[in-house]
């Protein structure tokens, strides 16, 4: 049979925040990633990265971003490849 713990109030709070700013650390370096590894022409895709901590999401709102990913010649997968840095780095 599986157990629950529930972890609230005294240490759980100080362990919820500390888990909050890790996540916020891990957004944030996403967005630097993701910047360094955008190809470039304009630079408009590169600089619409955007980490929010209160969604804790990374957003870019270029039109073209999806099909940089998936088409560009030498940067397609840079979106998955930022990403596995990120969530491998030690």
């Amino acid at each position: 049979m599986a157990g629950r713990i529930t972890v609230t109030g005294g240490n759980g709070d100080d362990f919820l925040k500390m888990l909050d700013d890790e996540v916020d650390a891990m957004g944030f370096n996403l967005e630097a990633e993701l910047k360094m590894r955008s190809p470039v022409d304009t630079g408009q895709l590169r600089g619409a990265w955007h980490y929010d901590p209160a969604s804790k999401s990374v957003t870019n709102n270029v039109e073209y971003v999806e099909a940089v990913n998936a088409l560009h010649p030498t940067a397609a997968g840079f979106v998955e490849a930022a990403t596995d840095a990120v969530v491998r780095k030690p």
